[in-house]
């Protein structure tokens, strides 16, 4: 059995500090971007939906790189669970809201 991962928990836990920060500011600032240039919500949200999906894929593909998988499939499967989350939170509002 490999317990490689035991020696990466001290290395993880100071990098996720920084890490963290980095990934809520870019990954929630990129779909929000055409809100804060684009004056018409219509346009604007079909932007943000291209957008976020840009976004999905470039971290997915970061993640992949760092981890060592595909990288294209590792975007692909962020962009499809990002999908999903999106559609089940818009299906949820709908249903309460």
């Amino acid at each position: 059995m490999n317990w490689a991962w035991k020696s990466r928990i001290p290395s993880a836990l100071q990098s996720a500090p920084a890490q963290s920060p980095r990934r809520i500011w870019v990954g929630g600032l990129i779909p929000l971007a055409p809100y804060m240039m684009l004056p018409l919500i219509a346009e604007v949200f079909m932007y943000s939906v291209v957008f976020r999906g840009l976004a999905l894929l470039v971290f997915g593909g970061i993640k992949g790189h760092s981890t060592g998988i595909n990288r294209f499939k590792s975007a692909v499967q962020a962009l499809l669970v990002g999908d999903l989350a999106a559609v089940g939170a818009y299906m949820l509002a709908h249903a309460f809201g």
